[in-house]
Formats: structure tokens, C-alpha cells, sequence
């Protein structure tokens, strides 16, 4: 009889910890949001004639900036995207050939915007 019920007890820990997974699973993949990236450029410029770079400098004013997430964005750019085609190991201001620079919208001002111009 005690077999039987040890049985029994690891069959209920076993469910609700899957059940506890599960439910964990569900509540971290709600807390994801999208994300809209707008690039400003004009489609008929062929950037492969640039082969270098430079961040344009950071604005005092904006506190974001200033932050961890100007600093991991800028990184994450350097990294993936650029480092593939343009040399920023150049860093004459004078020798280089496009300045790039990005800017993170205020959360809820975007959000006044979006609810603003729905019917």
C-alpha cells in the first residue's frame, strides 16, 4: 500500500510542477511586446559606396539616451549590422563617409498617439 501511494504522490508532483511550467511559459510569453523599428533613408541611395561610420553624438538633453539601452542598442548595431559592411575602425570625422544616429520614442507619448488616431 505505501507503493502505491508513492506512486501516487510523485504522479501529483510531477503534474503540478508541469502544470506550474506550463502556466509560467504562458504568463513570461504575454510580457513580450512588439517592437516597431522605421528606418529613414532614401530607398535609392546605394550605400554600398560607404565603408565607414560614425555614431552621431549624443544629445544632453535626452535622458534615455544617455542610458544602458543607448548604449546596448548602439552595441548590438556595431556587432550585427554595420560591422558586416562598413570599417569603423576609422574615426576622422573628416574621412567618414555616413553618421548614424536612432531615437527611442517616449512610451507613452507614443501611446497617446496610437489611441488618438483610432476611430
Amino acid at each position: 500500500m505505501n507503493t502505491h501511494l508513492a506512486i501516487n504522490v510523485r504522479a501529483v508532483t510531477y503534474g503540478l510542477r508541469l502544470t506550474l511550467g506550463l502556466v509560467l511559459l504562458v504568463m513570461l510569453n504575454g510580457c513580450g511586446s512588439s517592437v516597431k523599428v522605421v528606418a529613414d533613408h532614401d530607398p535609392a541611395t546605394d550605400f554600398s559606396a560607404y565603408r565607414t561610420y560614425q555614431w552621431m553624438p549624443e544629445p544632453e538633453t535626452d535622458q534615455m539616451q544617455r542610458g544602458l539601452i543607448w548604449r546596448d542598442i548602439k552595441q548590438a548595431i556595431d556587432n550585427r549590422r554595420f560591422s558586416a559592411v562598413f570599417d569603423d575602425t576609422l574615426f576622422d570625422r573628416r574621412l567618414t563617409d555616413i553618421f548614424c544616429t536612432f531615437t527611442i520614442p517616449d512610451p507613452v507619448s507614443v501611446m497617446k498617439e496610437e489611441s488618438a488616431s483610432k476611430p
